[in-house]
């Protein structure tokens, strides 16, 4: 919970604004630039604020919570850079505040010469955040977690990894999020992501005797997120789902159809 509220003028740079984890301004937000595509029209405003950010973390997380507002169909709008939350936060306002606690683009001459070293986080690519996440209602969320990239080709790009590391943490940030105002464990994303799978995977069930596999894998994938997004009324992928499931059932009795053929073939 925010404790101590104080004021603070904005801070043009993006990535060096500090902002304390306790420390959120008491003035109506300001008239900040507002993210592209945004009309402003909606009373319910997320607003990210995070410290220490020398890895564009922040960035890559406003562009993740906004296909999560957009996926999981959240009254919500996002605040621009030098907007700050009222307080008290309104009824239907969010939050996320706190900071990069550590951000270490290890070694990749440690990674490629000495492999071993990044398994147990010597010269690995390494990023942790410590967030927060509230919501007007009092409802708050602490999201403190970390992630780590040890190996790539040569070594691997030290910026590719610290990249990977950022959309890893932001997807848990945004999820987190989405759970804590749905009130879902099984976020609508989860269901796109479901009925993707089953189509990929009954596609592949086709080819012979992996079907076996991949058939009961895209049936059940196919059937959950058939399942959400006809119950939620989803606006996508419910086709996909259908066909995903179809495909691999007919994989899966393709492919006892190969190994019946086989079996006669052999008397």
């Amino acid at each position: 919970m925010r404790e101590d509220i104080t004021e603070r003028a904005p801070v043009p740079s993006r990535a060096r604004r500090a902002v304390d984890r306790d420390a959120v301004t008491d003035a109506a937000p300001a008239y900040g630039r507002r993210d592209a595509g945004r009309k402003g029209t909606c009373d319910r405003m997320l607003y990210v604020m995070v410290a220490d950010d020398d890895v564009s973390f922040e960035e890559g997380l406003r562009q993740t919570l906004d296909k999560y507002v957009d996926s999981e169909q959240l009254d919500l709008e996002l605040a621009g850079w030098d907007d700050r939350p009222p307080n008290p936060l309104k009824p239907h306002d969010v939050v996320i505040h706190g900071g990069v606690t550590n951000a270490d683009y290890g070694s990749q001459f440690v990674r490629y010469f000495v492999p071993i070293l990044p398994l147990f986080g010597v010269g690995a690519c390494k990023l942790a955040i410590d967030l927060e996440i509230e919501d007007g209602s009092g409802r708050t969320k602490n999201v403190r977690s970390s992630a780590r990239q040890v190996m790539g080709l040569f070594g691997g790009s030290s910026n590719l990894m610290m990249k990977t590391n950022v959309k890893i943490l932001t997807h848990r940030t945004a999820k987190a999020m989405a759970r804590l105002l749905t009130g879902r464990t099984f976020l609508n994303c989860t269901a796109y992501q479901c009925a993707l799978t089953a189509l990929v995977t009954g596609l592949l069930s086709f080819i012979p005797f992996l079907g076996l596999l991949m058939g009961p894998i895209g049936a059940i994938c196919g059937l959950i997120a058939f399942a959400v997004i006809n119950s939620r009324e989803l606006p996508r992928r419910k086709g996909m789902a259908i066909a995903g499931t179809i495909l691999s059932v007919v994989g899966f009795i393709s492919s006892i159809g190969w190994i019946a053929l086989l079996a006669m073939s052999g008397k």
